[in-house]
């Protein structure tokens, strides 16, 4: 028996899902299953010991997350993170696989950069490739990685997701591996909120008894729920044990609030969508909006019960009051709510269950980009001597101020002190405001 295998073996009762990754180890495997399925150890176990792999994810925090967590569960692997916010490696023995963690969208311009400049199929990542989260990717990435799955020879490919469509679940050549019965087991017992000062007596209620989150559309949102909050429980944000986590935020900031998250250090967690993919953080109570794409509705809801306990209680508040952001299409949100059948009036209580969320999951159809475009946009950025971008955000420009920084550690007084921090500024052109994921670009010269 392998290092690895071992190992997962001794922390775990592998459940059907996980024993059939390791009976097809070596395979194209598709894994669709549930959140909290166990999908993380089932790649690891259908990869042959001993090999390279790159390992994308949609997001920087979901790198770094996967990273940490890989580093503390498990220590027959080598590991890499490479992002361009943490660069860090643990390489325990070279006859052990080894793992590269790393955002989609990086191999993704380098092999459609050659494409175009020299014809070529480039083979840009390791002969191993593992795409978690595949649904979340930008759109113009999804588009670039299937010409790469079609045209570069690879030893093995492995897509995992709790909401893949059945375009990439009918992929050729793929052996598709999921639970043979879904448990109808309830994950949420789920309420509407329209009211948002329903939020108060339930943060009475339960603050500092629960794990709460927040999951906003936008940053807007972020700080108008803290004003809830602060009511709520008649604490400054300073005093209280809060994560506040978006982008915006400088790296030290970020990275204070990512090792926090993986710490559990927190009692109310605000975000948006940085977390909703590939974080393994199990929230007692979860206050979401609601979106327009229904794969990303189900991520959210994935923060919520990961363990899968008995519930007694309402866990799960959709907060929707009419009102959506620019970037959010109000009529398909709509329409993606009533089709899910969920709770029309406040204070009516619906049963969410496993089964229920894989039904939405199997009808889900994820936007495309059209092959031909993509080729002009890359061409183009080519010939005007631009950055390639595969997805539509602001890009990131970063400068450095005086600052003061906190940092709690678990179970001690806050500290403060003033020093260098590096801030992103995000700007494409565009003028940005609250109603944006992102924040007001920032006035200040760049020098």
């Amino acid at each position: 028996m392998k290092k690895l295998e071992k190992e997962i073996k001794g922390k775990f009762n592998l459940n059907e899902l996980q024993e059939k990754a390791l009976k097809n180890q070596g395979e194209n495997i598709i894994l669709d299953a549930p959140t909290a399925s166990g999908k993380t150890e089932a790649i690891l176990l259908a990869i042959p010991e001993g090999k390279t792999v790159t390992w994308m994810l949609p997001t920087i925090t979901a790198c770094t997350f996967m990273y940490r967590r890989l580093c503390h569960d498990f220590q027959n692997i080598n590991l890499r993170v490479l992002t361009s916010t943490l660069t860090d490696e643990r390489m325990i023995d070279e006859s052990l696989t080894t793992i590269n963690i790393i955002t989609c969208d990086p191999y993704m311009i380098d092999y459609m950069k050659a494409l175009v400049v020299d014809n070529e199929h480039k083979h840009s990542t390791d002969d191993v490739l593992v795409l978690d989260e595949i649904d979340n990717y930008p759109v113009k990435v999804r588009t670039a990685l299937k010409s790469y799955l079609k045209n570069v020879k690879l030893d093995q490919v492995i897509l995992a997701s709790a909401t893949l469509d059945e375009e990439l679940k009918s992929t050729n050549n793929y052996l598709t591996i999921s639970f043979d019965e879904i448990k109808n087991t309830i994950r949420y017992r789920c309420q509407l909120i329209e009211d948002r000062n329903l939020i108060v007596p339930i943060l009475k209620k339960e603050y500092k008894k629960k794990k709460i989150g927040f999951i906003c559309n936008t940053i807007m949102e972020m700080e108008y729920l803290m004003d809830f909050i602060r009511t709520a429980t008649g604490a400054e944000k300073d005093d209280m044990n809060v994560i506040f986590h978006h982008s915006k935020l400088s790296l030290e900031e970020k990275d204070d609030n990512e090792r926090r998250l993986f710490e559990g250090d927190y009692d109310i967690l605000i975000s948006n969508d940085l977390i909703s993919m590939s974080v393994d953080v199990s929230l007692d109570l979860l206050f979401m909006n609601w979106s327009d794409q229904m794969n990303v509705n189900i991520q959210r809801m994935g923060r919520l019960n990961r363990r899968c306990k008995k519930v007694s209680f309402v866990n799960l508040y959709i907060m929707k009051n009419g009102f959506y952001p620019p970037f959010i299409n109000g009529s398909q949100a709509e329409l993606e709510y009533r089709n899910a059948e969920l709770p029309q009036y406040e204070r009516t209580t619906d049963l969410i269950t496993t089964k229920r969320i894989g039904d939405w999951s199997h009808e889900l159809v994820l936007p495309d980009y059209d092959w031909n475009d993509l080729l002009s946009d890359v061409k183009k950025a080519v010939d005007n001597n631009e950055e390639i971008l595969l997805r539509d955000v602001p890009m990131t420009l970063r400068y450095e101020e005086v600052k003061v920084v906190q940092k709690r550690k678990k179970g001690k007084k806050i500290e403060a002190e003033r020093k260098v921090v590096t801030v992103d500024t995000k700007t494409n052109g565009l003028q940005y405001d609250w109603d944006y994921p992102c924040s007001p670009e920032n006035k200040k010269k760049i020098e």
